[in-house]
């Protein structure tokens, strides 16, 4: 299979997943990206949608050439935990957040308390109506110190590709890279751009183009 395939893997088996290990060097080959989508029934597709959108953004760019990317469905916690077992160059994580109180409680259907350290990656992204989080809570989420770009406010499914798909090609065309923090910043910064280039290609309304920019400005690399 080609390097610049889009995967969809199957869901992962329930059993518990051993610990996390040590996250090696980046491979000078292919940069892997795993996409965890929440999905627990047939009737949730708008986060899979995204991931297909990424998907076709990424295709025809020289870069795909050097990127793996696999989309990982997940119908439940387990299901959750098993996918996070697998270390990957960037992992991106699209799907709704759960809230009480104005604090976040759970992530991809997962208590945030069960999600501790368990992500792998040298760079993370998260699309997830990441409100009230505070950098504290992202950044726990991993094993390892790694840099986490997310958004401040609620992002939409039309939006979210649009962003996410040249950060994923600029990060990519960074790699290897022993400062992965500089170059995601480096990759937002030039996404926002590419993003609003698009604008005035995608038909929407000056309401909704208004939305997308205050969306994408509220993307940042946590410290």
């Amino acid at each position: 299979m080609s390097t610049n395939a889009i995967r969809t893997q199957p869901t992962p088996p329930t059993q518990p997943p051993p610990p996390p290990g040590p996250l090696g060097p980046t491979s000078p080959g292919a940069v892997t990206v795993r996409i965890l989508v929440w999905q627990p029934d047939l009737r949730h597709t708008a986060h899979a949608g995204i991931a297909t959108a990424i998907g076709a953004y990424l295709r025809p760019l020289p870069i795909a050439q050097a990127i793996s990317v696999t989309v990982v469905r997940c119908r439940n916690r387990a299901d959750v935990i098993a996918a996070l077992a697998h270390s990957a160059d960037i992992v991106v994580v699209t799907c709704h957040s759960t809230w009480q109180d104005g604090t976040l409680t759970a992530l991809l259907g997962t208590d945030l308390q069960d999600l501790t350290g368990l992500i792998r990656a040298h760079a993370v992204i998260l699309d997830s109506c990441w409100l009230a989080t505070t950098p504290a809570q992202a950044t726990a989420l991993t094993a390892h110190p790694t840099p986490v770009a997310a958004c401040s406010t609620e992002t939409r499914f039309k939006n979210s590709p649009l962003l996410i798909g040249p950060l994923l090609a600029d990060l990519a065309a960074r790699a290897p890279t022993s400062d992965w923090r500089t170059a995601l910043n480096q990759a937002l910064a030039h996404a926002h751009a590419t993003a609003m280039q698009q604008l005035a290609t995608i038909g929407i309304t000056a309401a909704q183009q208004r939305h997308a920019i205050d969306e994408w400005d509220a993307w940042e690399v946590l410290p």
